[in-house]
């Protein structure tokens, strides 16, 4: 009983939780982002992507024009910020993003005081989400979610002092809708039709205690404030765009996203269909890959030497799409593996408690309504946006890429949905008869859900969290303040590429690194000629090798860092097999200068004899014409 007054409004331990809950939060993030803040967490991440290009944008290229970006400009800006007063270093940019997860995290404990008004409840949201905040460099995403949420509730949601407190937050409502358009125009897209739905649904469930007249006036002037703040933001951008020489380009974006949208849209979906499916049925037992030992020595492979699983023919089109077999034997129910159990259930239980709380909360608004219970109603409808704020985000997890990096920063407004929605459940589970039972089956979808979610994502090194730690203790160093922990495996590999490339190399000169590995570039600091660093299988390989062609012959590039993983979880999204002329090109007409497991590093036949000694065991004379 004593415990129960402690949590209780005025209780000792809420009292104290309001007073120091925000400051508990930043101290725990001190020490939780403190502890890794300086590891790596492995190639093939966005953190080469970011810092790749934020230094390209540094020296003067224009986004979209001369470089691929990927994402809107604010992704980068602020990094291009920091390299410009401290020059690129990766571990400012590293902090940066952890400074991200900071304030997620303080948001979060910021929405679900203000929803339920219980300080202990916001403290669990806010440590949760600090716990495992999505994988780092992608930490935007998650950030955008909550930070609008926070907004459009105090907007159109919550009580606030008096009429003008509410259209100055409708007004910063369009300035943070304009942040995420800026940062992800997609996930601006999705906030867009939250926030319209706040618009229509503030003349019905009147918080401020007006008139139906002047209820309907204010969501007309909200309209033209939110607006008003997404011009504003949008134009010292677009006036940047337009003296840089890339505003159409800027503005062509925003055209072209609705119709990428909703072009893919049937893909994914028939994509989503079959990965269900697939689930019901037990996954084919794969043979394991044999890995490449080690070899420290230049060779050149035999032109008749056959490639393991290496393929003369493009992939079929239908594998192009991201959710591949082998994403789907990952994320089967029936997998024999415990932790692919786990993880089917971590994709598949957000949408049942999804589906409950929009049904509960829509008739639970609507039922406060008719009552005329303007704080239940208010209450009700907060679970709705912070519901809705938090699927803008799952449509990338779900029909794009069903793993435990995308997973990871929706579950973060998530998380906080389903705690504000399961106080609501607890409430009404006081009340009893047919809400109980209803309230029952709720809480206990969201505790399994949150439960198995969090096991999983705490031992994962793609959701963000201290996992990525996780037998690395040997230090590297590198160009661009790289200065960073390792495993064995990444030291020897990395420690390896750094010194092979910087002996054959000099700087300035293009150094090419297929599918995915922009972190070389960076830590080598050698550029890369490519527009977009990223390859899959996506590209026909056809095309693709008539474009390395014309740009080798172009730039003819000292160096190739090839690695054949299976890139989209697929034999065919494996560099040798969807680029296999390339591959064959590459091994013809460049020296192997080192080979680790599926990495290999290509020089150029002029550059052998600056190739280390180290890496000179059984050399050999050159290439086979």
């Amino acid at each position: 009983m004593k415990s129960a007054n402690a949590f209780s409004e005025h209780g000792a331990v809420e009292t104290f939780l309001r007073k120091r809950g925000f400051w508990i939060l930043i101290a725990f993030a001190l020490g939780y982002y403190g502890y890794y803040y300086n590891v790596w967490p492995g190639p093939g991440g966005e953190g080469g992507v970011a810092a790749l290009l934020s230094q390209r944008l540094l020296e003067g290229q224009r986004p979209i024009v001369d470089t691929f970006l990927g994402y809107n400009v604010l992704w980068f800006y602020p990094i291009v910020g920091i390299f410009k007063v401290l020059g690129p270093h990766y571990l400012a940019m590293r902090l940066f993003f952890f400074l991200l997860c900071t304030i997620t995290g303080l948001l979060s404990y910021g929405v679900v005081l203000k929803c339920t008004g219980k300080a202990w409840a916001a403290l669990l949201a806010g440590v949760l989400v600090i716990l495992v905040p999505g994988q780092t460099y992608r930490n935007y995403m998650a950030f955008l979610a909550v930070l609008n949420m926070s907004v459009f509730l105090s907007a159109l949601v919550l009580p606030v002092k008096n009429l003008r407190w509410r259209l100055l937050w409708i007004f910063l409502a369009g300035v943070t809708l304009g942040v995420a358009y800026l940062i992800r125009i997609d996930v601006g897209y999705f906030l867009s039709f939250i926030l319209l739905g706040l618009l229509v649904a503030y003349p019905f469930g009147d918080p401020d205690h007006l008139p139906l007249p002047r209820r309907t006036l204010v969501a007309l002037v909200g309209l033209l404030l939110v607006v008003s703040g997404l011009f504003l933001t949008h134009l010292p951008v677009y006036r940047d765009a337009v003296n840089r020489g890339f505003g159409p380009e800027f503005v062509g974006q925003y055209r072209q996203w609705p119709d990428m949208i909703s072009s893919f849209g049937a893909r994914m979906i028939e994509a989503a269909t079959s990965t269900i499916r697939s689930s019901l049925e037990r996954p084919a037992q794969s043979a394991p890959l044999d890995e490449t030992s080690a070899s420290g020595g230049v060779s050149q492979p035999a032109r008749n030497e056959s490639i393991p699983g290496m393929k003369a023919v493009p992939p079929p089109l239908e594998k192009t799409l991201k959710i591949t077999h082998g994403a789907q034997q990952r994320i089967s129910i029936s997998s024999p593996k415990a932790r692919d159990k786990i993880m089917a259930l971590n994709l598949y239980l957000p949408i049942p408690l999804s589906l409950l709380l929009a049904a509960g909360g829509a008739i639970g608004w609507l039922i406060a309504l008719g009552c005329g219970d303007r704080r239940r109603a208010s209450s009700w409808l907060s679970s709705l946006t912070a519901l809705g704020c938090s699927l803008v985000l799952f449509p990338q997890y779900f029909f794009w890429q069903p793993n435990m990096v995308h997973l990871s920063e929706f579950m973060v407004p998530m998380t906080v949905a389903t705690v504000i929605s399961s106080i609501l459940a607890a409430d009404a589970w006081r009340c009893g008869g047919w809400r109980r039972v209803l309230a029952g089956i709720y809480l206990s979808l969201a505790l399994v859900s949150l439960v198995l979610y969090f096991v999983n994502a705490c031992q994962s090194g793609g959701s963000g969290g201290i996992a990525v730690s996780q037998h690395k203790s040997l230090p590297f160093r590198a160009a661009n303040g790289v200065t960073v922990i390792m495993n064995t495996r990444e030291y020897q590999e990395n420690s390896a590429i750094r010194d092979l490339v910087g002996a054959v190399s000099d700087p300035g000169e293009f150094v090419i690194c297929y599918p995915y590995y922009p972190e070389i570039n960076f830590y080598t600091d050698r550029p890369s000629y490519e527009r977009n660093v990223y390859a899959d299988n996506d590209i026909p390989g056809d095309k693709f090798h008539a474009e390395l062609l014309a740009n080798v012959g172009k730039y003819r590039p000292p160096v190739f860092v090839i690695n054949n993983w299976d890139i989209n979880g697929t034999e065919d999204s494996r560099f040798y097999n969807w680029a296999w002329e390339s591959y064959r090109y590459l091994t013809r007409n460049y020296i192997l200068g080192y080979k680790h497991g599926d990495f290999e590093v290509y020089v150029r036949p002029d550059r052998v004899e600056r190739i280390p000694e180290k890496f000179r065991a059984d050399a050999k004379a050159g290439p086979t014409p």
